[in-house]
């Protein structure tokens, strides 16, 4: 897993391997981040091990949402904007 981002243009690949891969992506928009520019570009193009650690509860968590999106309510999808940190 890794965190990108897209405000500028960025080029993505996949080296083909033995099994299939697969992708998610999940755009955010910064203002809703609840952190501040300088914590998110500590974040930025560093691998994160999806198959151990936080990492693995964190591809977890997005794939539940990603398989499970149809089933939310109108209400679930409700955004709030989080406070800003200083």
């Amino acid at each position: 897993m890794e965190i990108h981002d897209s405000s500028p243009p960025f080029d993505a690949s996949v080296e083909a391997g033995p099994t299939p891969a697969e992708s998610l992506l999940f755009q955010f928009p910064k203002r809703l981040l609840p952190l501040r520019e300088s914590q998110v570009d500590g974040l930025l193009a560093v691998n994160l091990p999806g198959r151990e650690g936080i990492g693995r509860l964190l591809a977890q968590f997005m794939t539940s949402l990603a398989d499970e999106h149809a089933k939310f309510s109108a209400r679930d999808a409700v955004r709030r904007e989080p406070p800003r940190s200083t």
